[in-house]
């Protein structure tokens, strides 16, 4: 294997000057943080394979990725004064499909360090990349002011009123997290959503086997929006769970499903830092085949002599296929995640559920969320053993289990997303 190449050398073009750390938020001191950003940004930009050894192979690379990128964003320019920042971020993201599953932040990143580096060249070679730069560096100049004072002026109001809650009418809801703001504000199925809440209950259609993978988001995301907080405080993971980890999800070039790392990471957040009770998840394979329905919830709802950190884990399952590939990854990050605080976890099959095997399945997953949203099917309250689910608690809490490199994933595991 050849020299390794300083980044800053792959990213010299023509045109344009690099100086300092790449893709940083700060120029004094990078945290661990900072460095992942680069990685990801790096892999993205050198189509999926950083580790080819011919830096001209590999400037190439950069150079139609990046033209590609400011293509794009001339492409939306006039939405960069109108709509929100992280909104159209997003909407670049998705239609952009990087390599590397990149945040909106990241393609701030991005963007700021090529306008950046063209300002400061004093020379006088052009080229189709930096001209590109030139024509939407004004765009992305006037889009920064307004960001700026936009904050100016929320830090204004903020100072000079007491402290309220989110104005009424707000939409994506206030109620709902960040992270499912943004989820909600997917420009593809934006124009199915906006408005919707549980003062405004949009009619959910039916979903199945033939249903799009948007069509089934949007189903997910309805129904989030229409039942939360009206009915108990759940946490519905609206992206379809369709990979074990964001290696698989690159490799097919997806940008709708999710991944099981990004669901965790949900959950973490919903139940260690939103007050949820519950979280729901919606496991779909790409071909729609085995749907599971993945439920993560505190103990305390049950019983009051539990702690609120205790928690069940169940998993519907009509094919009951935890031994398989994906179900023992399933069990395996969760367990990762929440270790000993898993006090009871149960999979049901198909008997256990009741299910007709004969019904469309992805009807059924989508349906059976349904009746969780909205109370109707009381999972913290049955018992799951008379109902005859299986009992894996011997699955979690084991040290074997607990973090380190997983033999079941080997080392595409490392590289799972902060998601989706």
């Amino acid at each position: 294997m050849g020299k390794q190449i300083p980044l800053i050398k792959l990213l010299k073009q023509p045109g344009f000057r690099f100086t300092g750390r790449q893709f940083c938020k700060s120029q004094e001191k990078s945290t661990s943080a900072d460095y992942e950003t680069t990685r990801k940004i790096y892999v993205a930009l050198c189509d999926g394979n950083p580790k080819r050894d011919d830096p001209k192979v590999i400037q190439m690379s950069i150079r139609v990725a990046v033209s590609s990128l400011f293509r794009l964003c001339l492409e939306k320019g006039q939405l960069f004064s109108t709509a929100d920042p992280n909104t159209v971020l997003q909407m670049v993201v998705n239609e952009w499909k990087p390599e590397e599953e990149l945040e909106p932040s990241d393609i701030h990143l991005i963007l700021e360090s090529y306008i950046t580096a063209r300002e400061r060249y004093s020379g006088h070679e052009k080229t189709l990349m930096s001209d590109l730069v030139d024509e939407f560096a004004t765009i992305w100049r006037k889009f920064n002011s307004q960001q700026r004072q936009e904050v100016v002026d929320k830090t204004s109001s903020a100072a000079a009123t007491t402290p309220s809650v989110a104005p009424t009418g707000s939409w994506p809801p206030a109620d709902f997290a960040p992270e499912e703001r943004r989820l909600f504000s997917d420009t593809r199925i934006l124009h199915h959503l906006e408005g919707v809440d549980n003062s405004n209950v949009e009619p959910l259609a039916t979903v199945t086997r033939k249903s799009g993978s948007l069509d089934i988001q949007t189903y997910l995301s309805i129904l989030a929006l229409s039942h939360f907080p009206k009915s108990h405080r759940f946490g519905l993971y609206v992206r379809p769970i369709a990979y074990v980890n964001y290696t698989a999800k690159r490799r097919a070039r997806d940008s709708v499903f999710g991944t099981i790392g990004g669901f965790i990471d949900y959950a973490q957040d919903m139940l260690c830092s939103c007050d949820r009770t519950m979280v729901i998840g919606l496991v779909i394979f790409p071909n729609r085949r085995c749907p599971r329905v993945v439920v993560i919830h505190r103990m305390d709802m049950l019983d009051s002599k539990y702690l609120e950190s205790d928690l069940r884990f169940i998993c519907f399952d009509p094919m009951d296929e935890k031994s398989n590939r994906f179900g023992s990854a399933l069990t395996e990050k969760v367990n990762e995640a929440f270790g000993h605080d898993i006090k009871e976890a149960w999979w049901g099959d198909w008997k256990a559920i009741g299910v007709d095997c004969n019904q469309d399945l992805i009807d059924w997953a989508c349906s059976w969320i349904a009746s969780i949203v909205r109370d109707e099917f009381e999972v913290p309250r049955f018992s799951m053993e008379n109902k005859g689910y299986t009992n894996i608690i011997s699955l979690f809490n084991s040290s074997r289990y607990l973090p380190q490199p997983s033999p079941l994933l080997g080392n595409e595991d490392e590289e799972d997303e902060k998601e989706e």
